[in-house]
């Protein structure tokens, strides 16, 4: 239902905030790529448009609440100027366990579109959040 939809999303940004407040001391107001939920297989995440490309940088987090199974699993933000040639414009340290949390920044420009990329090693589950500030 739109209610249930509304909730996970009021959810999902309660938990971006509190992961760049635990990461880094601070809140930056950003897009949520991935809602925290669990994935099992390598994905690529829809892509979020931002309407132009942006020249400041910015932050990106990742969140890992629950990790099992995997030998590891490696995530990235990518950016794209035409949301089909994606390149890595964030890869976060490979996830060996959970709970964990990263916040990294780039100072270079940052392409109109977003996603989130996730490459895991064997077989499990990986709980995680992923999101991205634009300066």
């Amino acid at each position: 239902t739109e209610k249930a939809v509304l909730g996970q999303y009021a959810e999902a940004v309660e938990h971006f905030e509190a992961g760049f407040a635990a990461v880094a001391g601070q809140v930056d107001q950003g897009v949520l790529l991935h809602i925290l939920e669990a994935e099992t297989v390598d994905e690529n995440g829809v892509s979020v448009d931002n309407a132009a490309l942006t020249s400041a940088g910015g932050s990106g987090v990742l969140q890992v609440t629950a990790f099992s199974g995997f030998s590891g699993a490696i995530v990235k933000i990518q950016h794209s100027s035409d949301n089909s040639n994606w390149v890595d414009l964030i890869t976060f340290t490979t996830v060996a366990s959970a709970p964990t949390a990263e916040r990294k920044t780039v100072s270079s420009t940052v392409n109109r579109y977003l996603r989130y990329s996730i490459d895991v090693t064997g077989s499990g589950s990986i709980t995680f959040l992923v999101g991205f500030a634009r300066g």
